[in-house]
């Protein structure tokens, strides 16, 4: 990295793949393991959604939501038809961060789970499903079949993940307050038939 230049870092192997199997192994990792995840846990959270939301209209919105996303992907995969090619998992020789989506990024997965707490309960949930679905699915998709916005991708998984751990890390009691769903208590009435006995 250029001491004029901090919009982005670019860590590449190069010519010295053969010589350090170790960085190779690292960026392998990175790049094809650690993103995807994280990228595969978007489309996790929007299941999550579905399954604890409460039934009647509101279980009907996020399923919906659900299926809105998947066919919204569909549409994006046959956009997408000409652009797709095989992933080639022993050509990557680089890991280029940019600082500004990471930032950004970072910032936006902070305040995300408060933005989960507002939407879900109300019927909002529906249309958040459907982003959810479509983004991660496309994400990934592009990630390993498109290939042509990777970098971005893979920082702004990054950023968001972060943001979200450091979230959790000072306000732990936010994930139960969102996911965690209160049973309703059963009140037990002893009628006055039985009192009289």
């Amino acid at each position: 990295m250029s001491i004029g230049s901090i919009n982005s870092y670019t860590f590449s192997i190069g010519d010295n793949m053969e010589a350090n199997p170790l960085q190779k192994l690292i960026v392998i990792v990175i790049v094809w393991i650690v993103v995807p995840i994280i990228l595969l846990g978007l489309f996790m959270l929007s299941r999550s959604i579905v399954e604890k939301a409460k039934n009647g209209e509101h279980k009907l919105s996020t399923r919906a939501g659900f299926w809105a996303g998947l066919i919204a992907f569909v549409i994006f995969l046959i956009y997408e038809l000409p652009s797709i090619k095989f992933p080639d998992f022993n050509s990557v020789s680089s890991i280029n961060i940019y600082f500004w989506v990471l930032l950004i990024s970072c910032v936006a997965g902070y305040f995300f789970l408060h933005f989960l707490k507002i939407t879900i309960p109300t019927r909002m949930a529906g249309f958040v499903v459907l982003l959810f679905v479509f983004c991660s699915l496309s994400s990934l998709f592009s990630y390993f079949f498109i290939q042509s916005i990777n970098d971005v991708l893979m920082s702004l998984s990054l950023g968001l993940a972060f943001g979200v751990l450091v979230h959790i890390i000072i306000s732990p009691k936010m994930i139960n307050d969102i996911f965690v769903t209160e049973e309703p208590k059963q009140n037990i009435t002893v009628s006055n038939d039985n009192k009289n006995v």
